[in-house]
């Protein structure tokens, strides 16, 4: 993966996790 993709990845794992808490 490119580091943009995982940049990408990156922010909507801490958005997830912030919507779950």
């Amino acid at each position: 993966m490119t580091g943009r993709g995982k940049a990408f990845a990156w922010l909507t794992t801490i958005q997830v996790s912030r919507t779950v808490q």
